[in-house]
This record gives structure tokens, sequence and C-alpha cells, in this order.
């Protein structure tokens, strides 16, 4: 009878501990650096925008820091995209992040936005 409460007790403790262990590789991250790809400097204040892809009203949005970095944390596994604006900027979407139990973190390193280039057909001056 002793034997068998040591089993069960051996058992319950294994099966708790593969629980846990499971609870920590379901958490990702997506981090990035937001660039101006004329000169290489950063983006501060970049909207970036991080959508679960499986569940369309799962948003969550932060802004660049003065370096230009982004960091999502505690993200479950999943499909993601993001989509990243600024002012001046066109904007950039990635699509397809997949964070896995094989792949969690993922650091898209150096992310480049293009001058936005508005025409302007005519400027009228008044003065009097």
């Amino acid at each position: 009878m002793y034997s068998g409460k040591i089993f069960i007790g051996a058992l319950l403790l294994l099966l708790i501990s593969f629980t846990a262990n499971a609870q920590q590789r379901s958490i990702g991250m997506i981090a990035g650096q937001v660039l101006d790809s004329a000169g290489s400097k950063v983006v501060e204040g970049a909207t970036v925008r991080l959508q679960f892809v499986s569940d369309t009203g799962r948003l969550a949005t932060l802004q660049t820091d003065r370096f230009g970095n982004f960091l999502f944390k505690e993200l479950s596994f999943g499909v993601y995209r993001i989509e990243i604006t600024a002012t001046s900027f066109q904007s950039r979407r990635i699509d397809s992040i997949h964070i896995r139990d094989e792949r969690a973190d993922f650091n898209l390193g150096d992310i480049f936005l293009g001058r936005k280039i508005t025409d302007v057909a005519e400027v009228v001056i008044y003065a009097e």
C-alpha cells in the first residue's frame, strides 16, 4: 500500500513538472528594429501592430522606442503578422511569423521603411 502511494506521488510530480515545462514553451516573442531605408537612421515612434492570424480580433499595438526597437513578449503559439506604419514612410507588412515549439523567439532584425513621396501638383501662394 505504501509503495502504491509513492508511485502515485511520483507520477503526479512528473505530470506537474511536464505541464509546467509545456506552459513555459508556449511563450514566444517577436522583436525588431525599424530603420529609414534612405540613411539607416532609426524610426522612433513608428506604430507596430501585431495580429494573430487565426483570430483577427486579437491585436496588440506599440510604438518603437528612441532606438527604433520594438518587442512583443509572452505570445502564445500560432501564426502572426505585423504591420509597421510611420508618418512620411511607406507601411510595411510581414506575414507568416509562426511561433511554435521549435522556434518561439523571432528577432526580425533591421526592418527598413522607404520614404513616402508625395507629389504636389500645384502650390498657390497668396500675398496681400
